[in-house]
This record gives C-alpha cells, sequence and structure tokens, in this order.
C-alpha cells in the first residue's frame, strides 16, 4: 500500500488552495486536539495541546484558567493554532479572548463536551476563544507558494 505524501515531500502532487482548503475544513471538524501556541516577553513562547471545536471563524478550546496559555494569551491575544500530523502542515492564526467556559453558548458547549470527551464546565476552566485571521495549509515547496487558503472574511466551509 502507498503512503501518502508527507510535509516537505517536493514529489507531492500539487494541490489547488480550493483542495487544501477542504482538507483544513475535514480536519477542523474531525480533529480533537491542535496546538495552541502563546507567547510572553518575559516568558517566551509556550504550546500546548488542548481539545477544541470549530463553528464559523471561531476556535474554542479550553483549559485551566490559571495555565500559562491562559496568561500568555490575556496579555498577547495573537495566538498560532496548528493542527498535528504528518499530511498537511496547517496553521490558523488568531485573536484569542479569554471568558469563563460556563459562559460559552451551551450549544457550542455540547459540541465541545461530544468532540473532547470531558467536560470543562464541571471545574473551573477557561475558553480560549479565537477568531481567526487566516489559515495556511501546505505540503510541498510548490504549495508553500500559496499557502493562504483561507482569510477572515472569506466563505467558512466548516
Amino acid at each position: 500500500m502507498e503512503q501518502p505524501p508527507t510535509i516537505g515531500d517536493a514529489g507531492a502532487p500539487y494541490r489547488t488552495p480550493e483542495e487544501r482548503l477542504a482538507v483544513a475544513a475535514a480536519r477542523l471538524t474531525s480533529d480533537r486536539d491542535l496546538w495552541l501556541l502563546t507567547s510572553h516577553p518575559d516568558r517566551g513562547p509556550h504550546a500546548v495541546p488542548l481539545s477544541f471545536v470549530a463553528y464559523g471563524p471561531v476556535i474554542i478550546l479550553a483549559t485551566g484558567e490559571h495555565r500559562p496559555a491562559v496568561r500568555n494569551a490575556a496579555f498577547d491575544p495573537r495566538v498560532v493554532l496548528v493542527l498535528g500530523g504528518y499530511g498537511d502542515a496547517i496553521r490558523a492564526s488568531g485573536e484569542a479572548e479569554i471568558v469563563p467556559f460556563a459562559s460559552v453558548d451551551a450549544d457550542i458547549q455540547a459540541r465541545y463536551v461530544a468532540k473532547a470527551g470531558w467536560d470543562p464546565a464541571d471545574v473551573e476552566f477557561a475558553a480560549v476563544v479565537v477568531r481567526l485571521d487566516e489559515i495556511l495549509c501546505s505540503r510541498s515547496p510548490e504549495e508553500d507558494r500559496n499557502r493562504v487558503i483561507w482569510k477572515a472574511g472569506w466563505p467558512v466551509p466548516w
């Protein structure tokens, strides 16, 4: 059985931005976890894997309200989200807002619980609400030339 191309594979067939957007949309719908990257001028960068749910151009993540990711995002709301895996480098960026998870819309909470398999509203958890600015996706040097596959204001396919 032939393995699919991996990130950096110069021989991978070129995919249009629309094809890569479909891949990213499927991953935003099906993946349970992603990496949240934050930064602080005194403490430097911080990366943590968190469960998430996407709705429209917004990603909701949950973590303890006193965790470094929450502290950093409160200080500097610019964040990066990275979906793991070997077939595509999918990176999103946006602005984060920190709110109590219990204050998130009940339907979104239910979707999060169903996807993540646990309920952050049962404890004092914060929601990191990320309003996306753009999504990039590529797996080869050829696709790197036009990595941006979605920008804020464009239709949302997920």
